[in-house]
């Protein structure tokens, strides 16, 4: 139980392996693999409907304070 967190879209709390990290590299939205990198970060669900309101309410920029483009939603899905 404690490595549940909680998707930023659906608000439904799931493993950290159901789930993307998404943090802030360089100024540059990245997909945290090994969940380890330092500052903040959101998590999303890994299905297409989660991915897409992410990306429809601009979330990412919101939370985050950093852009993220359409290939990088691509990489996601």
């Amino acid at each position: 139980m404690t490595n549940q967190r909680m998707c930023v879209v659906c608000r439904t709390r799931k493993q950290k392996t159901e789930l993307f990290r998404i943090s802030c590299l360089n100024g540059q939205a990245i997909v945290d693999q090994q969940k380890k990198q330092i500052g903040r970060a959101i998590y999303v669900c890994k299905n297409e409907q989660c991915i897409a309101i992410l990306k429809k309410s601009n979330a990412v920029k919101r939370l985050l304070k950093i852009t993220a483009n359409d290939e990088f939603y691509k990489n996601l899905i």
